[in-house]
């Protein structure tokens, strides 16, 4: 038995290791009626792997928050908040690694703007307006329908009476409201 060289040999592929995604960047809060609506930019490096979602945490102390949702996309709106209520949040990015790191904190408050109200002595103002206006509508429609109908009558030949503006046929010389003589070709 003799002493030989080992001919197997081996290859390793190195594997790349798993990184989650960098910092969600730019959170702001636009603040509405009865709702916070959150806008944020995706990381600059979205890690190993795509990024699949984000994460939401929020709080009513500044540095308390917890879980409140996964989203999709770069903005939420937040609905179940309290009107005068200050939130806190904060958002992450999440791929096949993992969780990345948290982004800054913003915070926004729940506005309650009830609708305007319109004082009694406001109502007979508004009456008015909304009258006149129904009735310059129901004047501009005779005023187009009148219209119309005098180009048809006219396409058909017929004219107006120079004496009484009532409306002459085609064929007749004198007008059937006034007699008055009417010249010229037609």
């Amino acid at each position: 038995m003799g002493w030989g060289l080992n001919t197997t040999s081996m290859t390793a592929t190195p594997i790349a290791p798993s990184v989650p995604p960098g910092v969600p960047t730019g959170l702001h809060i636009v603040e509405g009626d009865g709702r916070l609506t959150l806008n944020w930019t995706a990381p600059s490096q979205s890690g190993s792997s795509p990024i699949t979602s984000y994460k939401l945490y929020r709080g009513t102390v500044s540095g308390s928050l917890t879980f409140l949702t996964n989203v999709t996309s770069t903005s939420y709106t937040d609905t179940s908040v309290t009107s005068g209520q200050t939130y806190f949040y904060k958002v992450s990015a999440v791929n096949s690694a993992g969780e990345g790191a948290l982004s800054a904190e913003a915070d926004g408050k729940a506005e309650n703007n009830p609708p305007p109200v319109v004082l009694l002595e406001q109502w007979p103002l508004l009456i008015v307006i909304l009258m006149t206006a129904i009735a310059v509508v129901a004047i501009c429609a005779l005023i187009v329908r009148n219209a119309k109908k005098k180009a048809a009558r006219i396409a058909q030949g017929f004219t107006d009476c120079p004496r009484c503006d009532a409306e002459v046929p085609p064929q007749a010389t004198n007008c059937p409201k006034c007699s008055a003589y009417i010249r010229g070709p037609r």
